[in-house]
């Protein structure tokens, strides 16, 4: 989702100049988002493969 990347990083510069604390906590949130799509990403690729190989099974 490119456009829901945009959008944390425009909102990370525009508090850039208001307060560090929170531009760190948002760095973080999207930092760990960044990462739970890869996770998610590795954990759903085996199951979708395990379907497929279920689904084309005859019988």
């Amino acid at each position: 989702m490119p456009g829901y990347r945009v959008t944390i990083m425009v909102t990370l510069v525009l508090l850039v100049n208001k307060s560090g604390a929170i531009c760190k906590f948002l760095l973080c949130v999207t930092a760990t988002l960044l990462s739970m799509q890869r996770v998610i990403r590795f954990v759903l690729s085996p199951v979708v493969v395990v379907m497929n190989l279920v689904r084309w099974q005859p019988g």
